[in-house]
This record gives structure tokens, sequence and C-alpha cells, in this order.
């Protein structure tokens, strides 16, 4: 990875929690406010049959920066 800042004000932040806690909507709040680029990490299973959790995916897709 090339990068010119030094690795140490890099900075992990791992948010943890059960589903539908708010987990994504904190760790994209503390990302806007880092004023840093960001690698969004977001793990989950896709279940085609409950709609609301499909439509919450399409909303967290949206949401993330391109």
């Amino acid at each position: 990875m090339t990068n010119s800042e030094p690795t140490a004000s890099r900075q992990l932040i791992l948010v943890t929690g059960p589903a539908r806690s708010g987990k994504s909507e904190w760790a994209e709040t503390l990302a806007a406010g880092s004023g840093k680029q960001v690698i969004y990490v977001a793990t989950g299973r896709v279940d085609e049959a409950d709609l609301e959790w499909l439509r919450r995916l399409e909303q967290h897709q949206k949401r993330r920066p391109i």
C-alpha cells in the first residue's frame, strides 16, 4: 500500500454489535468526522425472503462512498 502519511497516523476502528443495532450508522458517523479516506467493510447475509432486510442493504450500499 502506497501512502504519503506515516503509518502511525493510521487507525483501525472495529464497530461490533447485534444485527440492526445501528452499527453502520455509527461507523459512517465516525468515518465522516475523520476527514480521511475510509475503507468500509460491512458483513451480513442476504436473505431474499426478508424484504425489510433487502431494503436496508440497498440503503447501506447507497450511502457508501464511491
